[in-house]
């Protein structure tokens, strides 16, 4: 089973950056998606997908989610800072976990952890790079 992606419209440079990444992951469905309420909305009511990818401010975070909420769907959201150097991974709960800095590598892996089923998470590629 795929795991679908959902990208919001970003900065064109940013967004072509992220879709390229994604693209390169034969089992991931990605598709972008306007950043309106009602384009979310139905998205998540007729795709469900597993992870929204978005530029993140809180307010941003807390729309995203209340929507989610009302269509009573199960999405995380990986939240892009401004240029898409860090992230943070939002599970819908009250719960924000850093992701630091990003690599393309790590955007793949945050979106693989936000749907794992088992709670043993994948390291980031930050993370390896350092272990002994």
């Amino acid at each position: 089973m795929p795991l679908r992606v959902v990208v919001l419209d970003t900065p064109q440079m940013l967004k072509s950056i992220v879709l390229r990444i994604l693209a390169a992951e034969p089992d991931f469905e990605v598709k972008t998606v306007p950043d309106t309420d009602q384009a979310i909305v139905d998205t998540l009511q007729r795709d469900g997908p597993h992870v929204i990818v978005a530029l993140v401010t809180e307010r941003a975070v807390n729309r995203i989610w209340n929507l989610a909420r009302r269509t009573q769907t199960h999405t995380d959201i990986v939240g892009l800072v401004r240029d898409g150097r860090q992230a943070f991974l939002y599970k819908l709960r009250p719960d924000r976990i850093a992701l630091g800095d990003l690599s393309p590598q790590d955007l793949v892996l945050a979106i693989r952890r936000s749907v794992s089923e088992d709670r043993e998470d994948p390291p980031l590629a930050e993370e390896t790079a350092h272990a002994p």
